[in-house]
Order: C-alpha cells, then sequence, then structure tokens
C-alpha cells in the first residue's frame, strides 16, 4: 500500500503524538509499505527529507506564518478549518505520492477534507484528543472540571478564556463544521482510547470507528548509550513524572500529595515548563527540562515508579505504555484513558482525580509494600506487549486493508463500540454521485444562482451572529442597545429608500436586454436620494426631540448613520440586480465579504480602545464599501459594469409596478425592522442589548420560511396545476421549522443570552422566551404575501398588512406600558398571531380553489384577498 501519514508536528519537535506518527510510519515501511509523511514546516527544518526510508515533507499554511495567532512560538498548530495554502500544498503532495490511504493524526485533517474526493484515497483520521468536539482539545470546562459534552453556550464561553473572544469564536464555529463534515466524509475514525470515543460522540453517533491505542516500538527495552544529562539524576529509587508540568497535569495535586508521604525518596520531574508551571518546587524535588527520549527511558529504568496524577481526561499516555516497558508500576487517575492502560492493583494503582490525599496514600502504599510494587511490575512488564509496534501495527493495517475493499464487503464497526454503522456501496454512491452531476448540469444557472444565494444568506447570518456576540463581548450593554437601534432604523430608512426599486429588477431587468446597466444606474439613484433624505429627516428629528437620551450622541454618528443608510439601500437595489442579472454569485461573495470585514473591523475597534456607537456604526460602513470593492477586484470590474448612467425614461415607464412593490415590502418588513429601535425608546439601550440577541436569532430564522415563501412564485408559475401541492407542501415544511425554532427558544432562552453576554440572562431573564412563537404568525404571512403577488392584488393585500403592522406596533407599546419586556414580547406575538389567523383563513379559502381557478391562473380572476 502507499500509505500517506499527515500529522501537524513530526519531530525534530518531540511529544506523544509525534513519537507515534515516526514509529508508525517506521513500522509500516519495515511491513513493505511505501510511506510518506506531510507536516508543517518547522524553523530550521529541510523542506523534504528522509528519516530511514521514509521520505518527510514539510509544508506552509498561512495560519502558520501568523506568529500574532500563536502562544507557542515552537508550535505553530494547523487550524480546525481548511488553510488555503495548506490545502493547495497538499493536493500537490497526494499528486505526488498517489497514496492509497490517507491517516490524518487531528485537526490536520481539515485541510484535507476538500480533496479527498478528488484524491481517491482512502481517509482514516486517529483521534489522538478530544479536538472532535473540542475547541481546547482537552475536554475540560473552563479548564476545572470535566466537560458533560459540547453547546452553544458552554463552548463559546469556555473558549474564549483560553483563547480570547475572537479565535475563540472562529476556532468554535470552525471546528463544529469541520466536525460535522469529518464526520460524514471519513472513511474510519481510530479513538486511542474509549474514554475519547465516548467524549468525543463516537459511541453514539453513525461514523465507523474503532479504538486502537497508541503503541510503543517493540525495542523500546533496548536502552541506547547513556546521556550526560543522567549524571544529574539522583540515586536509584526515586519517584518519576514525566511531562509538562502544567495544571491538567496535576502537578500541583502532586506537589501536594509528595509533601505528605513519610520517608520519601526524592521527586523527578522531566518536562516543558508551561504559563502555569509552579515557580518554586521544594527542597526534595528535582526539575529538568525537556530532555532526549533515550534518557527519559534511562530514567524510567533508575525510578522506583511513575506516577501521572492529571486532573483532565488524558487520552491515551504513552508515559505511562513506556515505564510498563521499563518494568515499571505507575499511579495514575483513574479518568480519560487511563484505566485503558492501568489495571487497578495489578499493573498499577488508580486514584480520584484531584484528590491529593489519596494520591499520597497510593505512593505510600507502592513505597511500604514492595511485595506488591515487585508484583505490579512483573505484571506491567508481561501485559506491555499488546501496546508494542508489532500487535498494535497489524490493527491499524487490517484498518486500511478494510477501508480499501468495496464497502459491502467491508467488516462491521466491533459492536461492543457501539457504532452499528452500516455503510454505502462504494458502486451505490458513485451511481447517485453521476445521477446527481446530470442533473445539476441540466439545471445549472438555476442551481448556481439559488445555491449562491442559500449560501450568501447562511454565511452572512452566521458571521452576523458572530458579529454580535463579539460586540457583546467587547461592548458595554449600553452601547449595544443604541447601536443596534440605530441599525434597525438603518435597516428601515434602507426599505423607505429602496422603494420596491429592488424587487422590480429582479423582474424586469431581463425584459429589457442592452438597458440593463441604465435600469440599475437610475434605480440606484432614486433609492439613494430618497434614503439619504428619509436618512437626514431622521438626525435632525431625532436630534430635536432626543438631543441628551438618543443614540446619536454627535455628529460622528450623524455622519456614520447617513453614510450607512445611503450604503444600505445602494447594496440592497445592486444585489437584487445581480440575482437580476443571474450573478448570485456576486451577491454571495459580497455578502460573505461584508460580514468577514465588519466583523474584523469590530475586533479591531474594541482592540484601539474604540469602544462608542460611532464605533459600530462606522464598521458597518467600511464593511460595506470594503465588500464592494473586494468583489470589484474578484470580478475584474464587475462591480463598476453593473451601474450605468441612469435611465430614468425607463424606469418612469415601470412606476406603477414599483409603487405596488413598494407598498407590500413596506407593509410587510416595517414593524419588524423597526422593533429594536421601539424597544430602546420605550425601555432601555441596556435592555435592548438583551433583546437584540435573541431577536437576531428568531430574525435568522424567518429567513427559512420567508426563503420559501418567495421560491412559490416561480414555482407556481412554472407549474400551475401543481400549485395547491406546492403551497401545501411549502406551507407545512415551514410552519414545521417555525414550530421546532419556537420550541428551541422557549426552551433555551436563557442560554442563548449567556452565550452573547452572561449580563443579558439578569437582564432580560425568560421575558424572551415566547418570542419564537412569532415565527408562526409570520410563516403564514409570508405566504399570503406570496398568494397576492401571484394573483396580482399586492395592492390591496399591502392595506391588510399595513393594518396588521399598526396592530403589532400597538400591542407591542401596550404591552411594554403594562409589564415591560415580557408585555412587548407577549404584545407583538399576540397580534402577529391574530395576523396569522387571518392569513390562514385566506390561504384556506385559496386551497378549496379549483387549479383553474387559483393564483397561476393566467386570465384575471376574483383573488381571496380581495374580501
Amino acid at each position: 500500500m502507499r500509505i500517506l501519514l499527515l500529522s501537524q508536528f513530526y519531530p525534530p519537535v518531540l511529544g506523544g503524538e509525534e513519537r507515534h506518527v515516526r514509529n508508525l510510519g517506521a513500522a509500516l515501511a519495515q511491513r513493505g509499505h511505501h510511506v510518506a509523511v506531510g507536516t508543517l514546516m518547522h524553523p530550521g527544518s529541510p523542506e523534504t527529507e528522509l528519516d530511514g526510508v521514509v521520505r518527510v515533507h514539510r509544508l506552509r499554511g498561512t495560519l502558520q506564518r501568523l506568529s500574532s495567532l500563536h502562544t507557542d512560538p515552537e508550535r505553530h498548530h494547523a487550524p480546525p478549518f481548511p488553510d488555503l495554502e495548506l490545502v493547495l500544498a497538499l493536493k500537490r503532495l497526494v499528486a505526488q505520492e498517489r497514496p492509497d490511504i490517507v491517516h490524518a493524526h487531528n485537526w490536520i485533517y481539515a485541510s484535507f477534507l476538500p480533496l479527498k474526493v478528488l484524491s481517491g484515497a482512502r481517509l482514516v483520521v486517529t483521534l489522538h484528543d478530544y479536538g472532535l468536539v473540542c475547541a481546547k482539545k482537552n475536554f475540560m470546562h473552563l479548564g476545572t472540571h470535566l466537560c458533560c459534552g459540547p453547546a452553544p453556550a458552554k463552548c463559546l464561553p469556555c473558549a474564549t478564556g483560553h483563547y480570547g473572544a475572537v479565535k475563540a469564536a472562529a476556532t468554535t464555529l470552525a471546528n463544529w463544521a469541520s466536525s460535522f463534515a469529518a464526520r460524514r466524509v471519513v472513511d474510519r475514525f481510530i479513538a486511542v482510547s474509549h474514554a475519547v470515543a465516548r467524549h468525543t460522540g463516537l459511541t453514539q453517533g453513525r461514523a465507523p470507528y474503532e479504538v486502537i491505542p497508541n503503541f510503543v516500538p517493540d525495542d523500546i527495552g533496548v536502552l541506547g548509550p547513556e546521556d550526560p544529562c543522567l549524571r544529574e539524576l539522583p540515586g536509584d529509587g526515586f519517584i518519576l513524572f514525566v511531562g509538562d508540568m502544567m495544571r491538567l497535569k496535576g502537578i500541583e495535586v502532586l506537589l501536594h500529595a509528595y509533601a505528605g508521604l513519610k520517608r520519601a525518596p526524592q521527586l523527578v520531574l522531566i518536562g516543558r515548563r508551561v504559563a502555569d508551571t509552579p515557580t518554586e518546587f521544594p527542597p526534595n524535588v528535582r526539575v529538568f527540562s525537556t530532555w532526549p527520549h533515550s534518557a527519559i527511558m534511562h530514567a524510567w529504568r533508575r525510578s522506583l515508579f511513575g506516577v501521572l496524577p492529571s486532573i483532565g481526561p488524558e487520552a491515551c499516555a504513552t508515559v505511562i505504555m513506556e515505564a510498563m516497558a521499563s518494568g515499571k508500576a505507575v499511579v495514575a487517575t483513574d479518568v480519560g484513558g487511563m484505566p485503558d492502560l492501568v489495571a487497578h492493583g495489578e499493573t498499577g494503582l488508580l486514584v480520584a482525580p484531584g484528590d491529593p490525599h489519596a494520591l499520597a496514600h497510593a505512593m505510600q502504599t507502592l513505597l511500604d509494600d514492595r511485595v506488591l510494587l515487585a508484583r505490579l511490575e512483573a505484571t506491567s512488564l508481561a501485559r506491555v506487549g499488546r501496546l508494542k509496534a508489532g500487535a498494535v501495527v497489524d490493527r491499524i493495517e487490517r484498518v486500511y486493508r478494510d477501508v480499501l475493499r468495496p464497502a459491502a464487503s467491508r467488516s462491521a464497526v466491533p459492536a461492543p463500540q457501539g457504532s452499528g454503522r452500516a455503510i454505502m456501496p462504494v458502486y451505490l454512491a458513485e451511481i447517485a454521485l453521476l445521477r446527481v452531476r446530470r442533473m445539476l448540469q441540466k439545471s445549472a444557472t438555476l442551481v448556481t444562482n439559488s445555491g449562491a444565494l442559500a449560501i450568501g444568506t447562511i454565511a452572512a447570518a452566521g458571521l452576523g451572529f458572530v458579529y454580535w456576540w463579539l460586540a457583546a463581548r467587547l461592548f458595554p450593554p449600553e452601547v449595544i442597545g443604541k447601536a443596534s437601534a440605530l441599525l434597525s432604523v438603518m435597516g428601515l430608512v434602507g426599505l423607505l429608500g429602496e422603494a420596491g426599486l429592488g424587487t422590480l429588477l429582479m423582474g424586469e431587468i431581463v425584459r429589457h436586454p442592452g438597458k440593463e446597466r441604465g435600469l440599475v444606474g437610475a434605480a440606484a439613484s432614486v433609492a439613494v436620494a430618497l434614503a439619504t433624505g428619509f436618512a437626514l429627516l431622521f438626525v435632525f428629528g431625532e436630534g430635536y426631540l432626543n438631543s441628551s437620551t438618543g443614540p446619536i450622541d454627535g455628529w460622528v454618528e450623524g455622519v456614520a448613520f447617513v453614510l450607512g443608510c445611503g450604503l444600505t439601500v445602494f447594496s440592497a437595489v445592486a444585489d437584487q440586480a445581480l440575482v437580476g442579472n443571474l450573478r448570485s454569485t456576486g451577491r454571495m461573495t459580497r455578502q460573505v465579504l461584508f460580514s468577514t470585514f465588519k466583523l474584523i473591523l469590530i475586533g479591531t475597534a474594541a482592540a484601539a480602545g474604540y469602544a462608542s456607537n460611532a464605533a459600530i456604526l462606522l464598521t458597518w460602513v467600511a464593511g460595506i464599501l470594503a465588500s464592494w470593492i473586494g468583489v470589484d477586484l474578484l470580478t475584474r470590474g464587475g462591480a463598476r459594469h453593473l451601474v450605468g448612467f441612469p435611465d430614468f425614461q425607463l424606469l418612469h415607464t415601470l412606476r406603477r409596478k414599483v409603487f405596488d412593490h413598494y407598498t407590500l415590502d413596506v407593509a410587510l418588513q416595517t414593524p419588524g425592522v423597526i422593533m429594536p429601535y421601539l424597544v430602546l425608546i420605550l425601555l432601555s439601550p441596556v435592555i435592548n442589548a438583551a433583546f437584540i440577541s435573541l431577536w437576531m436569532l428568531v430574525s435568522m430564522a424567518s429567513l427559512v420560511p420567508a426563503a420559501m415563501a418567495t421560491v412559490l412564485f416561480p414555482v407556481v408559475r412554472a407549474s400551475p396545476k401543481q400549485s395547491r401541492h406546492n403551497f401545501l407542501l411549502s406551507l407545512m415544511a415551514s410552519l414545521l421549522f417555525s414550530v421546532v425554532c419556537a420550541a428551541f427558544i422557549f426552551t433555551y432562552s436563557e442560554e442563548f443570552l449567556a452565550v452573547f453576554n452572561p449580563a443579558y440572562r439578569e437582564i432580560a431573564g425568560s421575558s424572551l422566551r415566547f418570542l419564537g412563537f412569532s415565527l408562526l404568525g409570520s410563516t403564514l404571512k409570508f405566504h399570503a404575501c406570496t398568494l397576492a403577488r401571484l394573483s396580482g392584488e399586492m395592492r390591496k393585500a399591502s392595506r391588510w398588512f399595513t393594518l396588521g403592522g399598526l396592530l403589532e406596533l400597538c400591542f407591542a407599546v401596550a404591552g411594554a406600558k403594562l409589564d415591560g419586556l415580557q408585555g412587548l414580547v407577549l404584545g407583538w406575538t399576540l397580534a402577529i398571531s391574530m395576523e396569522g389567523a387571518g392569513a390562514a383563513l385566506i390561504l384556506a379559502f385559496a386551497m378549496k380553489l379549483d387549479s383553474a381557478a387559483g393564483p397561476a391562473r393566467e386570465r384575471p380572476t376574483a383573488s381571496p384577498l380581495q374580501t
């Protein structure tokens, strides 16, 4: 077999994982396989070299070059997402080595995932830690206790304490995405212990896996020449600890326990000093920095016994195997993968983690009972054979052979490990892929544009979530409350200024070939002029009415607000023009660039000490400008060529359609857009900061039923005979989705607030839990709006939606006056539910009509909305 091993580090970088990969490569090569290693570049190491007969390729990644992102100058870790430069380097390496098997170790697998299908190689991933579910990899919540499982409310705050807010958000979200993809792409996971399999969710999931421990070389017991550093060791009979001298390794517990021993021999510590290494040690404790591995094996041979008192769940401690191979007993903690290696009372002793008294008792027992110690040593030496290369590499080879066989004939994952996955036969998967490919090719334009719209919307929503989460961590609640209110007004001004022109462009731009740029230019000019006028009115009116308490505190906020309104409405019109030109990928690119730039800018502003309303507004303005510049550069002038000299005459001929779309859009969207500003005025900026966090989640959820209702327009036009079926399918799916979201928000509203800022939970409490139920009424409204567009009764429908919007605002105001935030939420939800009930009656009436008299009929018909 041709085997490519991927590891983020490789000797001369030292560590258990690095030694494992090196030993595995050597053992596989000895068995006749062609083995190569791909690893990250290390300063002072050659790009390619031979390690025995194994060729080592050192690759560069973009994030590896950014030294400021890494706390350890010697270890620039691979990210949990595809690093573009590293992906390209791996692509070249795969083309050169042509592997049958790619065996990746931990996060470097993420950069191979995009290449997996095209490479033709089978992918095996060994999990040496808990990185599949834990951004910190150690499965310790807040660094103090064993985690009970991943959840957004836990993971983001926990990772923030380790990485900082910006890196935590990027690392956690990227790790979730890569993990989701890996569970569906990886041909076989290898967990190094049952604890790793259990805590990473492999035992409860359907991804194929096996539990195979790390190993030590067959000749590990053969000692080489003595290193000069061994002269510093005390005489035979000391207690030995090998590993990073950090709190999670239990170093503080060990020192505490050691202090309580009677007639204790010297304690020897060998390992790296890290940030939380104790600065002082007792006189009888000898501390040595990182030693050569050969010297450590000599130290094991001279020791009395070993101790590994880790607090965290060690995945598979190689030092325990090395101690056993040296015929030494080990006192370890009963956590993580330790019980897989240490049989209590047979090869060592297990104690509860973090208990210095239990640890001291176990060590004292071995010091006092030399008969027991001798028996443990003999058993350890006898049982270490199952942890040597000869036994373990056989099992890894069987995994390779198994995944290379057609899927139908692969062996099932062992039942005790709980997978039970039936893997789809490869030939069936290939047939399915071919059929999907042909379907996509036949509808390439539709798939490309609809897919781009979906990707852009989802990416922008996800990055928007991270933006507000980060802002909530970096800015005071009062600033967040005021800024979010201004941005909601900016959205309203954009909606009013857009005036239905963007919606018009989507349908009309293709009907006027040769005049597209002029039509877009005219629409953008009118929209920007209207939005600027509305923005100036708001700024001066707000300053006159709320000069001391309003969200606009000075001329900087005012200018930023006006600029933001103009750019927002221009982007809305231009985005719709891109869709109308069937260039939705351009809109997707701009949305992603905008969301990315503003996320970078908010972090930069906070780091520079700017924590005001203006700072948040300016990130928005600068993000929009940068996104259009980025689109123009990426499309080689495509953004500039989108807009031409305004053709106001053509726009004038379409004024009736513009007005109809405008009235319906404004009536439908205004209450939702203005709601955060209403909360600010009626309650307070601090309450609005908490409100906007959950309001954003509801708004993101509403994108799904809104999109499904919008898609009905072309679908029903294309297939009028199936209009009733399509309406029912869209409505039922949207309602089901809304019910699930409402239940989630009702159950976890307080936990979700805590993800943004623990203070938000105290501010809002359970007041927002009913907010998700407004999705049900919104879903019915969206579908009633689509029915109105199809029947050509937009103007009449807009009157009813206007009344409904006034009802929503009145109920929200009344609720806020009666019972604060909870009253506002209940009032809003009740009003929108009443609208939804009315929309449901209209839809039910429409469903009873014969398809010939339905909304898709070509000749004029009576619309249900006329009632």
